[in-house]
């Protein structure tokens, strides 16, 4: 069991002391706390700082902090359990009304914005993601004495695997009583009832899976209980992967390396250097990231996309698409595993083949322009011009940026198509 930081605190302000000073000084220690908190993290100490200032600054109908008030709460409680005043099934109501109002009032405070992960950008424009959440979420629940483990989500209440690219972060609260909750910290989220992990979780590998996979309790399929150390990598592997998708695959490289570093076992992190390493040209390198990805958890369907993206780069047909086949079987929507299938059956002269995967991938995703674009040179190796001036004119007109690959295939085959893609550009 994780506690980490989290702090059990005392009675609130001790009355042998005047009262103001008492609580500046109680004040003064939870900042300190939430402040390590956040460093630990892999914060700065201005963003600690900036983060703690903005959390204690919330104010309840008393006018008092929230946390604060918070604090003394479960404080008060636990020390009334301790001395026979309550019951543990009222502590435990308590615990789970904390990390309720704890819950509502983070999303009160946060716009939810899928583009901010980090906890400097949820302090400077109060717009979070499930990331900033959960990390809002570890670092006040810890403060004020609650028991809280991240947890990193492979596959929600739901069957079926995260779309494709897409990951998921919530948190685990340790009750009194032995039990659990799960705490989906997002605007509409939830909280679960309460539960034996080991009743209802087993072992599979680095995860935990559903034992009663009908799951009546409505909670996460699977998951990978992280600690402090494991949260910050996750931070770390997101911004590894900002990194290569803005191309400076140096700056992804030295993210990914230091979230390895920190937490071996998350498999996003090896990922992640898998693809900064492809893009700097070091295909060897690469495949050995993705095959530690894939040791770590074997559906991990973009590692297997990425990894079939690699063996295409040093020509082993087979083994890329056996990969992308795969990662298909494991989500049959995965559009961009359909093109590359694909470009790799088009790479051996399967034309067909090729285009029914380019098929689907715009089925899957019908903004997918590169499958347009690969199928039409498809189409028109096939001698299909119609079907080939059609898909490059839709390719250009979704991504302006293939306009000269489009206008290449147009020469190459006789197609024709120029005026049509200015007209598309200009529309």
């Amino acid at each position: 069991m994780m506690v980490g930081l989290c702090v059990f605190w005392g009675q609130g302000c001790n009355n042998s002391l005047r009262e103001s000073d008492s609580c500046l000084l109680e004040s003064k220690s939870l900042s300190n706390e939430i402040e390590t908190v956040v460093v630990n993290l892999g914060y700065t100490q201005q963003t600690a700082e900036g983060f703690s200032a903005m959390v204690l600054g919330w104010r309840n109908v008393s006018n008092k902090s929230f946390i604060s008030a918070l604090g003394s709460e479960l404080a008060e409680a636990r020390q009334n359990r301790q001395q026979d005043r309550i019951s543990e099934s009222r502590l435990v109501g308590i615990e789970r009304d904390i990390a309720e109002r704890l819950v509502s009032e983070i999303c009160r405070r946060f716009q939810s914005d899928d583009r901010f992960f980090d906890l400097a950008d949820a302090v400077r424009l109060h717009k979070a993601q499930c990331l900033s959440f959960t990390q809002v979420f570890y670092v006040t629940g810890c403060a004020i004495g609650l028991v809280v483990r991240p947890i990193n989500v492979l596959e929600l209440d739901t069957k079926g695997p995260l779309p494709a690219g897409a990951g998921h972060t919530a948190c685990l609260v340790d009750l009194s009583d032995a039990s659990t909750i799960t705490v989906n910290v997002v605007p509409n989220g939830f909280i679960s009832r309460s539960f034996i992990l080991t009743d209802i979780y087993e072992k599979a590998g680095n995860y935990l899976e559903l034992k009663n996979r009908t799951n009546p309790l409505g909670v996460y399929r699977r998951i990978q209980i992280l600690d402090e150390k494991g949260l910050a990598a996750y931070v770390g592997s997101n911004r590894a992967g900002e990194h290569n998708m803005a191309g400076r695959y140096e700056q992804a490289l030295a993210e990914s390396n230091r979230a390895i570093q920190l937490y071996p076992a998350l498999a996003e992190a090896w990922n992640n250097r898998g693809i900064a390493h492809r893009n700097m040209g070091k295909i060897e390198e690469a495949i050995s990231d993705y095959n530690r990805a894939l040791e770590l958890n074997p559906n991990y369907q973009e590692a297997l996309n990425n990894r079939g993206s690699a063996y295409a780069l040093l020509k082993q047909m087979d083994r890329s698409i056996a990969d992308y086949s795969r990662a298909i079987e494991l989500n049959p929507s995965f559009a961009e595993a359909y093109n590359n299938r694909g470009n790799a059956y088009a790479s051996s002269g399967q034309f067909a083949q090729a285009i029914a995967d380019y098929s689907q991938a715009i089925e899957y995703n019908a903004q997918l322009s590169q499958a347009y674009g690969n199928r039409a040179l498809n189409y028109a190796a096939l001698g299909r011009q119609r079907e080939a001036q059609k898909d490059l004119v839709t390719a250009a007109r979704l991504n302006p940026a293939l306009k000269d690959y489009v206008k290449k295939v147009s020469n190459r085959y006789n197609l024709g198509v120029e005026t049509e893609i200015s007209t598309a550009l200009t529309q």
